[in-house]
């Protein structure tokens, strides 16, 4: 949707900073799985090492690619942000089908081509590979899905829903209620699992950080909804301006942030076999996050020109097929280029310039028409997206 302009012309509810730094998201997210977790995944899991079936390995890009799933949490952070600034101009109807066009193209276009390579690598038997894709295709809440990447969908979805409820409920206005609502839950249960890693609290300590390590706990957002919160609380700070108050609900939501990711780092491979620090992902990520307030702050003091718009909006409409490609698809595209004898660096390089020219071209000439398809089929008035006009989300 185009709003008008104080100079009479027409722009996007987008910041267009944020499609770049959502980019360098995936390619964290792409760079750990091709250089990391490519070789470090234990075989017979169906994921990206079984999909690349070669002799592959890459010990010495440890230091910079072990942490790179840290872009997972960058794009939560993103979308809080994002998803709050579009619901303000959309009915709780036009919320969920504009989510729904944006989601769906991209999930069933790749997850399809993961079927066809897990079939055709002999990854999976046909009827489990298919058992996945269905999983995969309605975003099941509980995996496996043909791609492992599809978990965040699944959080992004449930975010999603929480927000159309709120939207049903009280509109736009109820959404500051429900974001200190998520900031007393997310926030109390980190004190206590933090307090419980200084402090002996018995039988309940090693429950709550059980539950923190549970899959159900992110897909309920207590374990990831404090990333949701930091872009919600940064909305409402750039809209309704800065007070000590809402200081102070961003700050919480910045610190179980950060307990969320040392907790989970400290469980990773790249600490516990390689001896990484979870200091590392939590800088990158506040630096990251800081650099997204940044771009927000200064593009709404001084727009970007139309070239630069033109341009970030164009690597942002290419992450996200990128981040369903990748893992699956390229990961068996690499493992193909080093069984045809290439390097190891350079099939992993021509693979990630063939999933980074694919995902152009599916955004730009094959996104579009299947996102018209889809709003035709929820009976949604059949207005064309132009090229590169779609909201950012």
């Amino acid at each position: 949707m185009d709003l008008p302009a104080a100079n009479g012309e027409t722009r996007r509810p987008t910041v267009v900073g944020l499609d770049v730094l959502r980019l360098f998201a995936a390619l964290l997210v792409v760079s750990y799985h091709f250089l990391f977790f490519s070789w470090i995944e234990p075989v017979g899991h169906e994921g990206i090492r079984d999909a690349v079936n070669a002799d592959i390995a890459f010990p010495g890009a440890v230091g910079f690619s072990w942490w790179g799933w840290i872009g997972v949490e960058l794009f939560f952070v993103i979308s809080g942000y994002v998803i709050s600034m579009s619901a303000g101009r959309k009915t709780p109807i036009g919320f969920a089908i504009d989510r729904i066009v944006r989601l769906y193209p991209a999930l069933l276009f790749f997850s399809t081509c993961a079927l066809v390579v897990v079939i055709g690598a002999g990854v999976s038997p046909v009827p489990i590979a298919v058992e996945h894709w269905i999983r995969a295709a309605t975003l099941f809440p509980k995996g496996p899905w043909i791609d492992g990447v599809i978990w965040t969908l699944v959080i992004e979805a449930i975010f999603y829903f929480a927000i159309f409820t709120t939207l049903l409920c009280g509109g736009i206005a109820r959404l500051p209620t429900l974001a200190r609502f998520g900031l007393a839950v997310t926030t109390g249960f980190w004190a206590m699992v933090m307090l419980s890693y200084f402090i002996d609290l018995g039988d309940a300590g090693a429950v709550l950080r059980s539950l923190a390590s549970a899959y159900a706990s992110k897909v309920v957002l207590l374990t990831t909804g404090s990333f949701f919160l930091v872009g919600m609380f940064a909305y409402e700070i750039f809209e309704r301006g800065v007070t000590r108050e809402r200081v102070t609900y961003i700050l919480l939501a910045v610190l179980g942030s950060l307990a969320s990711i040392w907790h989970g780092a400290i469980r990773t491979e790249g600490v516990a076999d390689f001896g990484g620090s979870p200091l590392l992902p939590m800088s990158i990520w506040l630096f990251a996050t800081l650099l997204c307030g940044l771009a927000i702050s200064v593009e709404r003091r001084r727009p970007p020109g139309p070239r630069y718009r033109a341009l970030a909006r164009r690597l942002g409409l290419i992450t996200y097929p990128l981040y369903l490609m990748h893992n699956i698809t390229g990961g068996w595209m690499m493992g193909r280029l080093r069984d045809a004898g290439t390097s190891m660096v350079m099939a992993a390089t021509l693979a990630f310039i063939v999933c980074l020219a694919g995902s152009y071209l599916f955004a730009m000439f094959i996104e579009p028409p299947m996102q018209r398809l889809v709003r035709q089929w929820l009976s949604l008035a059949p207005t064309p997206y132009a090229r590169g006009s779609k909201e950012q989300g």
